[in-house]
């Protein structure tokens, strides 16, 4: 289906047109900076190897918007490959799907600047050998000539790398899943739970469930993956996971083997759901019901609850912001940490108020400020 799919083979610029490309569309994660880093070294001790056919990057664009002849049937043209090009009719502001290689991208930036930064340094030496006696000029010359060489070579490509073309009207989102995937030594080796999630997706893009989900008997990590996938209430709060964000991804919690363990704790069912009512009173508090005080609070709840919530409005740092609150007052480095929930300690009654006070200290703050933004998506005035 993939193969089908694809357009042809190209050297696409990553670094001039990184504005105009869109990653995480079928994997939202963030680039870790630790694997930017590390990808980054490899390069400075390995090279690139920006146009080896086993690391490509795909790039999924409109077909209309290429122009003609500007991609190649040919893989193994290598750097003889022609550069994309994109039409001038397309829309003044085009975006262009990246199906993976976010941190790769990263990783070649950083690796621009320091060939850029030697090369620099090289000419200065250059330029430094007058007046300088004429058998160290001969040998500086000619040791400074080799690395100028060998730097513009690196350079001349500029921010290059060949990319396989996908036509966007034939990628659907199991499709863009799979492509999304980590597969090759230049791409960021997913984390456990990062695999949990993707493994999510696939399985809720091709409209099945918990209930789908094949048993086997490979063994390791996989194993435990489809242990957890055929658990509803792991489903189920995986799915709210999926639908919040990048948020709960990277919590400690979310550390696979401690996910693990905790799901298929005596309290793993009881978290799972604690955890999605929470976020679902969070989803209430921004949707496109209007306050009516003429309506009762059992109303009121009633229509909450059926409403439908402005998801594009709760970002991740509102999240953090209530977590913070969390921590301070009711975190497990608390006075009342171990008297968490004991309605007849005085001392859990105050903390907890305050706590609820700071709440919505936070929530008034952050629809003020989406208010001045104008970045409300539609919510009523009275959210």
């Amino acid at each position: 289906m993939a193969h089908s799919a694809i357009l042809g083979y190209a050297r696409f610029d990553l670094i001039k047109y990184y504005d105009r490309l869109v990653f995480g569309e079928w994997n939202n994660h963030p680039p870790v900076d630790s694997q930017v880093q590390s990808l980054y070294q490899s390069f400075l001790m390995n090279g690139a190897d920006c146009f080896n056919p086993i690391h490509v990057i795909p790039l999924v664009v409109p077909k209309n918007w290429l122009v003609k002849g500007s991609y190649s049937q040919e893989i193994d043209k290598h750097q003889e490959l022609p550069i994309l090009e994109i039409c001038s009719s397309v829309p003044k502001v085009w975006r262009i799907k990246v199906a993976g290689g976010h941190h790769r991208t990263k990783a070649i930036e950083a690796w621009m600047k320091k060939i850029n930064k030697e090369y620099e340094m090289q000419l200065v030496e250059e330029r430094n050998v007058t007046g300088l006696p004429a058998d160290n000029v001969e040998r500086i010359n000619e040791v400074v000539k080799i690395c100028l060489q060998k730097l513009a070579g690196m350079l001349e490509y500029g921010g290059q790398w060949m990319v396989t073309v996908f036509n966007e009207s034939q990628i659907d989102e199991i499709i863009g899943l799979h492509k999304s995937q980590n597969e090759t030594k230049h791409m960021y080796m997913q984390l456990l739970e990062e695999g949990l999630i993707q493994q999510y997706k696939i399985i809720s893009a091709m409209g099945k469930t918990w209930s789908n989900v094949e048993h086997t008997m490979a063994g390791g990590i996989f194993t435990k993956q489809q242990e957890l996938l055929t658990q509803d209430n792991v489903f189920n709060h995986l799915a709210m996971i999926v639908s919040s964000g990048t948020h709960y991804i990277y919590l400690p919690e979310m550390q696979f083997n401690q996910f693990y363990n905790t799901m298929f704790s005596s309290y793993g069912g009881i978290i799972a759901d604690v955890t999605m009512r929470l976020e679902n009173q969070l989803r209430w508090c921004f949707n496109t019901i209007s306050y009516d005080s003429h309506k009762g609070d059992a109303e009121m709840y009633q229509q909450l609850k059926q409403a439908h919530p402005v998801l594009a409005t709760i970002s991740d740092p509102l999240r953090e912001a209530l977590n913070s609150v969390y921590k301070k007052h009711l975190g497990g480095y608390t006075a009342v940490s171990y008297r968490f929930g004991n309605t007849n300690e005085d001392i859990w009654s105050k903390a907890y108020l305050q706590y609820k006070l700071d709440v919505i200290d936070v929530m008034e703050h952050y629809v003020r400020d989406k208010k001045k933004t104008h970045a409300m998506n539609g919510l009523s005035d009275d959210v």
